[in-house]
């Protein structure tokens, strides 16, 4: 299902399907489970700016609800609220905090002072917990309301709160997750799936996800003579699949090409004119606008779009690609209609069905 108006956290796409907000800061090789919402900066200063005195009284700063909720956050709130408010008024600043990868980082000084006071005030509340490798499908490997998702290193479990069903909204940026064994494919819960019979009367798209094996079960309802998608809403409670397509955790993992250009010699030529936008070179996107893959083709996205080929991506810790690039892995891969789009150590790989691809490296 697409909306009129494209969401922010957009569907992630080959196989790096970042649902659930989980989001980490790095400080000094300890990973503090933090993230800083793409809408906080706005919220934190409202929250200061009401809870002013008299005239002319400066107010203190408010962070309470700036991070995602856990006992790290609750520390940084408190201990850093000054360096945490800098940091959220800042496009930059903000991605440092969710996890970028981009060189930019270590000379971003609103994050390095940020960084600092985490490190001095709340580094053992803020140490980094385990993850566990699961079965997105059956979610097997993850318990006590846990849910199984994408993240960095692959399949994990995510902490609770988990509880949207079945065909319920979601919004990961605002803490409304789906219970185990769904995604959150714009902003509704979709169930995972090997094949068709996991998902009763409907089937198992795997090109929602641009995977081999892993799909979300979708049904097809006529409007006239036009087909549109819907998510399956009634499937079998266990899938009968047994989630076996997904017996090894997703351990396998594409690596995009780090050395592919800026700018593409094909400039699109390969994406029909029918998509709502062209990804390959973002045509039919305003200023900042991002063209990429959705539950249904391709839309523009108007989010925060500043990471580069090969640094990290996540949609719902507003890590989100440059125009030109998707998510590949957890990294930002180059759009691409053939292998002269790529450089010499990559090629145009997991070509979707309009023949749109993105460069990865290549196979040994």
């Amino acid at each position: 299902m697409v909306t009129s108006e494209a969401p922010s956290p957009r569907l992630a796409w080959w196989a790096s399907w970042l649902l659930l907000v989980s989001a980490a800061g790095c400080v000094g090789g300890t990973v503090f489970p933090l993230s800083l919402g793409e809408e906080a900066g706005a919220g934190g200063q409202g929250g200061a700016g009401g809870a002013g005195g008299a005239a002319g009284a400066t107010a203190a700063p408010v962070c309470e609800g700036l991070l995602t909720p856990n006992d790290c956050a609750r520390c940084v709130e408190k201990a850093c609220c000054d360096s945490l408010q800098a940091c959220s008024e800042e496009e930059r600043c903000v991605a440092c905090i969710n996890g970028s990868t981009s060189p930019l980082c270590a000379e971003n000084e609103r994050f390095l002072a940020f960084r600092s006071c985490i490190e001095e005030g709340c580094k053992e509340v803020c140490q980094e917990s385990e993850s566990r490798l699961c079965n997105p499908v059956t979610n097997e490997g993850c318990s006590g309301g846990e849910a199984c998702d994408y993240g960095e290193g692959g399949f994990a479990c995510y902490p609770p709160p988990n509880d949207a069903p079945l065909c319920a909204p979601c919004d990961p940026g605002a803490g409304v997750t789906c219970a185990g064994g769904m995604g959150c494919v714009d902003y509704v819960c979709m169930k995972y799936c090997c094949n068709h019979g996991d998902c009763g009367e409907g089937f198992c798209d795997q090109r929602a996800l641009a995977s081999k094996t892993l799909g979300v079960c979708l049904s097809e309802l006529m409007q006239g003579e036009v087909a549109v998608l819907k998510p399956m809403c009634q499937v079998p409670p266990e899938p009968p699949s047994g989630g076996s397509c997904f017996t090894e955790f997703g351990k396998e993992k594409p690596e995009p090409d780090c050395l592919a250009p800026l700018n593409v010699p094909s400039f699109g030529e390969c994406a029909p004119q029918k998509l709502g936008c062209n990804p390959v070179i973002s045509g039919g996107c305003k200023m900042g606008e991002s063209c990429d893959r959705s539950a249904t083709g391709y839309a523009c996205y108007s989010s925060v779009n500043i990471e580069s080929v090969c640094d990290a991506c996540d949609a719902n810790k507003n890590l989100n690609c440059r125009p030109g690039h998707t998510c590949l892995s957890g990294k930002c891969a180059r759009y691409c209609c053939d292998d002269g789009d790529c450089s010499q150590d990559g090629s145009c790989q997991y070509k979707d069905e309009f023949g749109i691809g993105v460069c990865a490296r290549k196979k040994p």
